[in-house]
């Protein structure tokens, strides 16, 4: 063996029978070490390639670790192709499907995302009554698919869950929390048992309907293929003689049904060798546990221990420093003690008396206003610097060999937590030519995929506005966004947008285009993929990559075994749902492109780079914020005999410096990471890098400095399209003197780009299901007030039949949420009238009473639902509320109530005693109250809003309530550009 192993690593290659644990940490050369003891498993006698199987996490690590096991047992003369090779190297996935294929116990595979668009399509098939809400049917599907794959991970049958909640009954068990921790105290013991009986309905149900349309999912895979192994000995005997030596690779991510896997596999020999690192265990949202290590010496006996230390690929600044986040865990293994590593690069130099100049880890703050952009200047900055002055670095070849390469874009990687945080870093590294290419990402967003999903949803649906608007934007039509405009502000609200266009000049032949794709995909009975075809050439959308995803995205959608009809409209639906479930469509992969290298920490695990930049490090960034599963899994329904205290939150703040370990640990030769400053006296960013800055034993280690100012060109809009100039065009003089309302004055401080859109452009759009059950309650509420007001109250019969008539003159496209909707606004409503018969008596003033103030000379207007006079005087107004229930809190917080609170001073004289939400959902009425200092701030708030309006202050704000904004599709600010590498490409052929 050319290579040269250290003692740890030759002890791995050497052992030959019985269990092994190698604990190899990060860089330490476990790749190297498994595909060096298959080949002297092989040399030796010990096992023939037929015996030997190797699991690994990834389809490509398999492929791989065989062709590395191939070239350097090549020479055995024995076989010369990898067809030839008789080895197995695979996923435990991939395993366990052949298995099942084998015993004609297999299935078409679902993944997560589209099994739940499956089921989004028949969640009225599901037995749901405790978790579906009418205003989102699907809210709590996912926490529930994520439940049941957790079930599979544990090995947890539907008929073991069922008996778990008969325990529940029996009082033999503690009950679990099937709600958010703050809810869970107002629940009986009697609705927990209620949930935990529809989780075990719904998990049957789901099973049931899975198995007749020969379904099953990734984590089925597993678990069937563990139950065929446990119920047919001759099976089982035949995998094991085909798998005497069991190598498992990546050990850290294995979920307990894949350890009861490798014990049956193992049988009495025991030869499980498994390679991992406890602390880059980084998936345990796929189902690892952070016990695993403990779990495979619980399982196996006489295991011998390895621990591998001697990192070949970083110095040792980065690596100093990565130990000192790691170590903030506690160690992972009973009696275990965490070892740093040590750098085998700076060793190999010292033996030959030569210099390594290892740079210290950069900590760079950036400042809290304007943070993002500072930050993409200084790392742009810094890679360019150093592009230009770096001569090379060593990497390693497909063999492991170390060999000098000269510097490439490539080698440097801006490593993040989540993808938003790269959009002011992709702008300014455009802005400097630098080429970049992001990873992992989705192409919906990019420009011209935006342009193809407007035409598909106007083809599909005539009366979308929002797309309309999009295509009519379009450089090829000639129309004037002031002309239209113009148009669009003098039109009736519910206006059509196309009859609009047929008065603006070039309107007609966007209409005409549109025309012509429609008549072409009814032709082509709207199948998905011709309408693609037609949609690009009669558009004229350019080729790009991007597109040429979407084309094989749209490809494979035809494919798949949910998919029934391949039309347009099924293929928007499921978009749709698929995006519910957190799934994307994903961007293609160039790995030999010379770019600049953009992804997600996760994305970069086995990944390694000569100079990593690590931006948004601070906490609530990078550490991500710990959000609650709704589910808790019960302890007593783990798979594994150990039970091991298992706080959640404590749990995910361990794997979140885990991620941040492995990130920082990609890089070779330069590490950086960036963070906002402190407040206050802590100018370090809070989390990870304040606790690097203060250690002092990393003195000389890591350098703490502030970013420079940027002296590149500032990074430009992410798009030059006609539909930003529009959106960017100085708004109609009316706009400044327009009357507000509170509903404006929250819009323009959440995002002043929608306010634009919404009150400048005044694009048609159709009113939201909710909007139209909140009318249809709001009008049966006032029509309640008024017979009180007239001392002719009205019956619980005819109240609810007043909310029954305006109900049913309501258009709903989903007939499940028109039912859930009818259903809980009777009950509601129902709930409301009874409890209003107990009431103290109090003299109802006005209902739906609509008020205009002056607030030095700013109009608001607006509509108290309810104001009512106690027998003392006092004023009290009351806002209904249909949607998610509002807390205290809230109503302290809320500007609508404030200027509530100013129209009833006006109207009646008084400040209110008292203003309160009446939470529909709860029966509940939160309350507040106001006093002039408060109701002064509020009219100094709404001056603030007045004058952003009037000096034309309409920036975009993108945030999370980016994806509930109706007019996402056309914002410029959520455009994305995914590369600056242009590479030729067909997508129709």
């Amino acid at each position: 063996m050319p290579t040269v192993f250290d003692e740890k690593q030759f002890q791995a290659i050497e052992h030959a029978h019985g269990p092994m644990l190698v604990v190899a940490g990060a860089g330490t050369g476990k790749t190297t070490v498994l595909v060096q003891r298959i080949v002297r498993l092989i040399q030796s006698g010990h096992a023939a390639p037929d015996e030997i199987l190797a699991v690994t996490y990834t389809d490509n690590a398999a492929k791989e670790l065989k062709q590395r096991v191939l070239s350097e047992t090549g020479s055995l003369g024995l076989w010369q192709t990898d067809c030839e090779f008789p080895l197995r190297a695979s996923t435990f996935h991939a395993y366990c499907f052949g298995l099942l294929r084998r015993t004609s116990n297999d299935f078409e595979v679902v993944t997560k995302e589209d099994l739940y668009v499956y089921l989004r399509h028949r969640l009225s098939e599901l037995p749901l009554k405790h978790f579906i809400r009418a205003a989102s049917p699907a809210e709590f599907l996912s926490d529930l698919l994520k439940f049941f794959e957790r079930c599979d991970d544990e090995l947890v049958s539907v008929e073991r869950y069922e008996q778990y909640v008969a325990d529940l009954c029996g009082g033999r068990l503690p009950l679990p929390r099937v709600s958010r921790s703050k809810d869970a105290a107002a629940l009986s013991t009697q609705e927990v048992i209620a949930r935990c009986q529809e989780i075990a309905q719904v998990y049957r149900k789901v099973r049931e309907m899975l198995a007749a349309s020969g379904l099953g999912t990734f984590g089925q895979m597993i678990s069937r293929a563990v139950s065929v192994l446990e119920a047919a000995p001759h099976i089982l005997a035949e995998e094991r003689r085909k798998a005497r030596f069991l190598l498992i690779d990546e050990f850290q991510d294995s979920n307990p049904a894949q350890i009861r896997l490798a014990r049956l596999l193992a049988g009495a020999e025991q030869n499980v060798f498994a390679v991992g690192d406890p602390d880059q265990a980084v998936y345990r949202f796929r189902g690892a546990t952070n016990g695993v290590f403990d779990i495979f010496a619980h399982c196996f006996t006489g295991v011998k221990h390895v621990t591998l230390v001697e990192n070949r690929r970083s110095l040792s600044p980065i690596l100093r420093a990565a130990f000192d986040v790691i170590n903030l865990n506690p160690p992972v293994g009973a009696g275990q003690t965490r070892q740093p590593l040590t750098s085998a690069r700076e060793h190999v130099v010292a033996r030959h008396k030569r210099a390594l100049q290892a740079e210290p880890v950069n900590l760079v703050r950036v400042p809290l206003i304007e943070g993002a952009a500072v930050e993409a200047a200084a790392v742009t900055e810094a890679i360019r610097h150093a592009h230009s002055s770096c001569r090379g670095h060593e990497v390693r070849n497909a063999s492991g060999e170390p060999e000098f390469r000269p510097c490439q874009w490539r080698d440097f990687a801006v490593l993040y937590r989540n993808h938003k945080h790269r959009e002011a870093l992709i702008r300014q590294l455009g802005a400097e030519g630098i080429p970049f290419a992001v990873r992992g990402a989705s192409v919906l967003e990019v420009a011209e995929v935006r342009d193809v999903m407007a035409a598909f949803r106007v083809i599909a649906n005539p009366s979308d506005g929002i797309s309309l608007f999009r295509l009519a934007a379009l450089r090829q039509f000639r129309i004037d966004g002031e002309r239209l405009r113009n148009v669009l502000a003098a039109a009736p609200e519910a206006a059509n947008l196309a009859k609009i266009l047929e008065k603006v000049p070039g309107g007609k032949e966007v209409l005409a285009r549109l025309n012509e794709a429609t008549n072409l995909a009814r032709m082509h009975n709207m199948r998905t993929a011709e309408v693609l075809k037609i949609a690009l050439h009669v558009f004229s959308i350019p080729d790009s990559e991007a597109i040429l995803a979407l084309c094989r995205f749209v490809s494979e959608w035809h494919k798949k075994a949910i998919t029934v009809t391949g039309s347009l409209v099924e293929f928007l639906e499921y978009l749709e749902f698929n995006a519910e479930a957190g799934g994307s469509v994903p961007a293609l992969e160039r790995d030999a492109t010379d770019a600049v290298q953009l992804m997600t920490a996760h994305a970069a695990k086995g990944l390694e780079f000569a100079h990593v930049f690590i931006i948004r490090v601070r906490t609530g960034s990078f550490p991500a914020s710990y959000r609650e599963v709704l589910f808790e899994f019960p302890q007593v329904l783990r798979e594994s005999a150990l039970q091991w205290d298992d706080d959640p939150k404590q749990s995910y703040e361990q794997e979140e410096r885990r991620l941040a370990y492995v990130a920082m640990t990609r890089a070779c030769d330069t590490l950086a990471l960036y963070g906002p400053r402190g407040r206050g006296r802590e100018v370090d960013p809070p989390g990870l890098m304040r606790v690097l800055a203060n250690q002092r034993s990393l003195a000389g280690v890591v350098r703490v400095r502030d970013a420079a100012p940027a002296t590149g060109p500032a990074g430009v809009s992410k798009t030059d399209s006609k539909l930003s100039s529009w959106l960017a065009m100085p708004p109609r003089s009316s706009l400044e003197h327009m009357t507000l309302s509170a509903t404006r004055i929250e819009s323009y401080q959440r995002c002043p780009l929608r306010f634009k859109i919404e009150n400048d452009w005044r694009i048609p759009e159709e009113p939201a299901p909710a909007m139209q059950y909140g009318n249809a309650v709001h009008t049966a509420l006032k029509a309640y007030s008024d017979s009180l007001k007239q001392h002719r109250p009205l019956t619980r019969e005819a109240f609810l039949q007043c909310f029954l008539d305006t109900y049913a003159a309501l258009y709903f496209e989903n007939e499940l949420q028109a039912h859930l909707y009818r259903s809980q606004g009777l009950e509601q409503l129902g709930r409301f009238f009874d409890s209003e018969q107990t009431r103290p008596s109090t003299e109802v003033l006005a209902s739906e009473h609509v008020f205009t103030l002056d607030v030095s000379g700013v109009r608001v207007r607006g509509r108290i639902d309810r104001v009512d006079r106690t027998p003392q005087g006092a004023i009290v107004l009351i806002d209904y509320k249909t949607g998610s229930p509002r807390d205290e809190d809230d109503a302290d917080k809320s500007l609508q109530l404030s200027i509530y609170a100013l129209a009833a001073q006006e109207c009646w004289g008084k400040v209110p005693e008292r203003i309160a939400f009446h939470n529909l959902t709860t029966n509940r009425l939160a309350e507040t109250e106001r006093d002039e200092k408060q109701l002064a701030r509020e009219r100094n708030n709404i001056l603030d809003v007045a004058a952003g309006i009037r000096d034309g202050k309409f920036q975009a704000n993108p945030g999370r309530n980016c994806r509930w904004c109706p007019y996402y599709s056309l914002c410029p600010e959520t455009e994305e550009n995914l590369h600056s590498v242009v590479t030729a490409v067909s997508p129709l052929q």
